[in-house]
Parts: structure tokens; C-alpha cells; sequence
């Protein structure tokens, strides 16, 4: 065995004969006799099985951590997915597509001007409160409805309805003037909850208009059914070319066929919602 492992050695370089005597000249380390000591101590004691636990439950916690990668990264996807599906619901943000009779429009309060469509566009957001001064209108649009708000009166600009779910909607509408929305494809099973003084309006689709006055409200409908939720909880329903005047406390006043200028401005506003959303 020596004469072989001899032999071996002659045929290293002298580079590794150099590094091979480098290490043999280095000191030998010796021992701490306290510490030599101590780990006998632990030794006769059973304490190193003491010691080495903390290795087991660090290898556990290796473990739960890869217990816990196994359900976290399942959930960490399904919550992205979560998110992007919300992002993608949202119908596109209204548009102000016209502003015309007035200087300004109040928005929850303050006085935007009109001039220009920018600050408008801006100041028109979900919730907002929009009060039209007299002689003023302004129309809004997004991929579902059109709503033209006409002076004397004050609404509640509704959400969009989202495109596969959060598709209820509602808002209100008060103040002595004419509301009028038109509903596209894309609301197709959207419900709208339309608040007035007289009656709560339910809309499924349709086109319709709810014009205030003291004391009244008179809803007329274009086409599609409006329902009516009265305060004595019975339901009218107006239909296609229908109309509805209530009393404040939602007792009729009259109803018959909707009113021939309302049928031209309905028809006009839900044509040009069709050609926005193309």
C-alpha cells in the first residue's frame, strides 16, 4: 500500500508538491480544553439529542414552508385572477359627449365650466350629483345607456353596469326638469333603479324619459316596459308608448300615450347611443 501510494506522489507537479508541503507546514489547531470539555459534559448528559432538535424543527419549518407554498401559490393565482376579472368587468367610464344652453353645470356643488368639455369630463364621475341650470344640457355616455340631463334638473349619475356581473344599478333623479336614458345592447340583463319623488322606476331595457314638475312626475316610455314601484307598494307598469302621471305620494293623475315631442327625443338619443357604441 505505501509503495503504491509512493509511487503515486512522484508523479505530482512540482506545483502540487509545493502546495502539498505548504499545507503540511501550516500549524495544527489545537483543541479549546474548555470547550473540549463542555462537549463532553453535554455528551454524558444526553444534551447533544438536546441540541440537535432545534435542526428538526428547523427542518419542519422548511417543511410548513413548503406546506405553505403548496396553498399559497394556488391562492396567490386565484387572487390575480380575481383582480383581473374585476379590472375587465367595468363597463368603459362615462363620456361627456355634449354640453350646450349654460356656462357651467353643478357638480356635487361646485360650478364646473362648460366652455371647454375637459373640466366636465373630469368632474363626471359614478355618484356624482349633477344640478343643470335652466336652459342648460348636457349628454353622457357609456358602452350601455345615454343620459341627457336637461335644465331644472338634478341627478345622480349612476356606475355602469359591469359587463358580467355588479350589472344592478341605481341613482336619482329630483329638481322641476326632463331626464331622459336610452338603453343599448350591452344592458342587455343590467336592471336600473331609477328613484324619482312619485315612484321607484325599474328598467330592463328600454328608453325612456322622467320629466318633474311641482308637484308631478310623468314618466313616458318609448319602448321596452317601465315598472313603477308606487310608495303603497303596488307596481304600474308602462308600456311601448306609454305614459304615467303621478302625484308626489304616487297616486295617478293620468296616463294615456307618451307624448309626441318625448317620442322624437328618445328616438333621437337612443340613436345616437347605437352609433357611440359602434
Amino acid at each position: 500500500m505505501n509503495d503504491t501510494h509512493h509511487d503515486s506522489h512522484d508523479e505530482w507537479t512540482d506545483a502540487q508538491r509545493a502546495g502539498r508541503n505548504a499545507v503540511r507546514s501550516l500549524p495544527v489547531a489545537e483543541a479549546d480544553p474548555d470547550f473540549r470539555a463542555a462537549m463532553r459534559e453535554q455528551f454524558v448528559r444526553g444534551e447533544f439529542q438536546k441540541s440537535a432538535r432545534p435542526a428538526r424543527r428547523a427542518g419542519g419549518r422548511r417543511r410548513a414552508g413548503r406546506r405553505i407554498f403548496t396553498w399559497a401559490a394556488p391562492v396567490a393565482v386565484a387572487a390575480a385572477l380575481a383582480i383581473m376579472i374585476g379590472v375587465l368587468n367595468y363597463s368603459a367610464d362615462w363620456t361627456v359627449v355634449h354640453a350646450a344652453g349654460t356656462d357651467y353645470v353643478m357638480v356635487d356643488g361646485a360650478r364646473v365650466p362648460c366652455d371647454d368639455l375637459s373640466p366636465l369630463q373630469a368632474a363626471i364621475q359614478p355618484g356624482c350629483r349633477v344640478q343643470m341650470p335652466e336652459g342648460g344640457q348636457m349628454e353622457v355616455v357609456t358602452d350601455a345607456m345615454a343620459l341627457q340631463i336637461n335644465g331644472g334638473t338634478d341627478v345622480t349619475i349612476p356606475t355602469p353596469p359591469g359587463r358580467w356581473f355588479a350589472r344592478t344599478i341605481d341613482s336619482d333623479v329630483l329638481g322641476d326638469g326632463t331626464f331622459r336614458v336610452a338603453t343599448g345592447p350591452e344592458f342587455e340583463g343590467a336592471r336600473y333603479a331609477l328613484h324619482t319623488e312619485a315612484a321607484t322606476l325599474e328598467i330592463t331595457g328600454t328608453a325612456f324619459s322622467v320629466m318633474n314638475s311641482p308637484g308631478t312626475v310623468c314618466i313616458c316610455v318609448l319602448d321596452g316596459d317601465v315598472q313603477a314601484k308606487l310608495p303603497d307598494g303596488s307596481t304600474r307598469t308602462i308600456g311601448p308608448g306609454g305614459r304615467l302621471t303621478l302625484a308626489l305620494d304616487g297616486s295617478t293623475i293620468d296616463a294615456g300615450s307618451m307624448r309626441p315631442g318625448e317620442r322624437d327625443a328618445l328616438t333621437d338619443l337612443r340613436e345616437r347611443l347605437v352609433t357611440a357604441s359602434r
